[in-house]
C-alpha cells in the first residue's frame, strides 16, 4: 500500500506593521502576559477623570528576572510590530525594586511584586473605589506645629 503525502502551504500569517504607538490594544498586552506566564493579571478601563491614559494593566511577576523578561517581551514585541524610530520607542521605569512601569500611551503596564502591589493599591487608585479599606501609612508622620517661630512679616512697600 502506497502513502500518498499531500503537502498543504499555508501561507503565513503576517502581522500588519503599525506606525503609532496609540495602536497597541490592552487585549494585545494581556495577551502577551498570559503567554509569559504573569500572575494576577488585572485590567482598569480608567474614567478620564482619574487619570490621561485610557486603560491601566497590573500584573505580578514570580520574581525580579521574571520582571524584567516580562518588560522585555513587551518591548521587543512592540518594536517588532510597530515601525517607528528608536527615540519614539517608550520606555520602561522601575520605580523601585519590584515595580516597573511601561508607558504606552493608551496602555500603562505595571509590573509589581505582590507585596509592592498590596502597599500601594492601585487598583482602588485607578477603579475610584473609595470604599476599598486601606491601611494609613504610618512611615509619614503628622504635620508639626511650632508656636516657637513667629509668623512671616508682610512685606512694606
Amino acid at each position: 500500500m502506497e502513502e500518498i503525502e499531500e503537502k498543504v502551504e499555508t501561507e503565513p500569517v503576517e502581522k500588519v506593521p503599525k506606525t503609532s504607538i496609540e495602536e497597541v490594544t490592552v487585549e494585545e498586552v494581556i495577551e502577551l502576559l498570559q503567554e509569559h506566564r504573569a500572575q494576577n493579571i488585572v485590567s482598569i478601563q480608567v474614567p478620564p477623570e482619574r487619570g490621561p491614559h485610557p486603560y491601566v494593566v497590573i500584573c505580578c511577576p514570580y520574581n525580579d528576572r521574571h520582571a524584567g523578561a516580562l518588560t522585555q517581551t513587551i518591548r521587543k514585541h512592540i518594536k517588532e510590530l510597530y515601525h517607528f524610530d528608536d527615540d519614539m520607542m517608550p520606555i520602561h521605569n522601575k520605580i523601585t525594586a519590584g515595580w516597573m512601569i511601561f508607558d504606552m500611551r493608551n496602555v500603562v503596564l505595571h509590573i509589581m511584586s505582590e507585596s509592592v502591589r498590596e502597599k500601594y493599591n492601585l487598583e482602588s487608585l485607578y477603579s475610584g473605589d473609595e470604599n476599598d479599606s486601606t491601611q494609613s501609612d504610618d512611615s509619614i508622620p503628622p504635620p508639626r506645629v511650632d508656636d516657637s517661630i513667629p509668623p512671616p512679616r508682610e512685606a512694606s512697600s
